[in-house]
């Protein structure tokens, strides 16, 4: 029987592939994030003034979200997106080959959500984001209810904190993401808890939206059908009864999806 032959890696291309990988290794720190993304604010945003503002239908985008994510010089680094990208870029799917899988960031805000991708190990040819805002040539300008892209066009969907508060339809959201994303592809979802005391007050302050209110985890998986998701990975459910309830908690959630449910087509 014949012997499998291992060829190595040149030794420049191997010094090349560490270099590159040590240099987008730094963006997983805040610091370096920002000092990264505040120049590529300053000369897209300001210098440029390339700001693109979502003008389509609105009919399902809670009042003032459109306002509230207008990205500013404080909020670049986008800290909260660690909670999501840490405990998605170890998961088996993702990092065996992770330079290689088309990712979906929504709701980014700004480019820090984007340049940590880039940080755990993810292609940066192959990111993209969408918000309702956007300087960035990494963002594209449209509406999480209905996604400019085709069907099973990502390996990854990212929604960070924009189910909870941001939509009128949440249902129809979770739909979209179910589409883009590929069989056996991955979803992760994070949601900060609002306990119920507080959604008038911030329906009034915030013009938050609580059409379908998000409680715990099972609620979460409820939104995408539990028929959609073929493996849980990660599932942080910080409201259970017996534990402290905080305003602000983290609801986690990263799983893969099976697309044998029916699914809205998008023409």
């Amino acid at each position: 029987m014949k012997k499998k032959s291992f060829q190595r890696r040149p030794l420049r291309e191997t010094i090349r592939l560490a270099f590159t990988r040590t240099c987008k290794q730094i963006l997983t720190i805040d610091l370096v994030r920002y000092l990264v993304a505040l120049p590529r604010f300053i000369y897209f945003a300001k210098i440029l003034r390339r700001v693109k503002v979502y003008k389509g239908d609105k009919s399902f985008i809670s009042e003032n979200t459109i306002f509230h994510n207008f990205p500013k010089w404080n909020s670049l680094v986008v800290l909260r997106s660690n909670l999501l990208i840490r405990p998605l870029s170890i998961i088996d799917p993702v990092y065996t080959k992770i330079e290689q899988l088309n990712v979906l960031s929504i709701g980014p805000k700004a480019e820090g959500e984007i340049l940590n991708l880039i940080g755990y190990g993810f292609s940066p040819k192959k990111i993209r984001g969408l918000d309702l805002v956007s300087y960035s040539p990494y963002v594209d300008v449209g509406d999480m209810h209905n996604l400019p892209y085709r069907n099973d066009s990502f390996d990854v969907v990212i929604s960070g904190w924009v189910l909870q508060g941001y939509t009128n339809n949440p249902k129809r959201a979770a739909q979209e993401m179910l589409r883009v994303v590929k069989d056996k592809g991955v979803i992760a979802v994070g949601i900060g808890w609002v306990p119920k005391s507080h959604k008038d007050r911030l329906s009034k302050l915030r013009g938050y939206s609580f059409e379908r209110y998000l409680d715990n985890i099972q609620d979460i998986i409820d939104l995408f059908g539990k028929e959609a998701i073929d493996h849980i990975y990660l599932s942080q459910d910080l409201t259970q009864d017996g534990e402290q309830r905080e305003f602000g908690q983290d609801l986690l959630l990263i799983f893969s999806v099976k697309k044998e449910s029916t699914l809205a087509i998008k023409p």
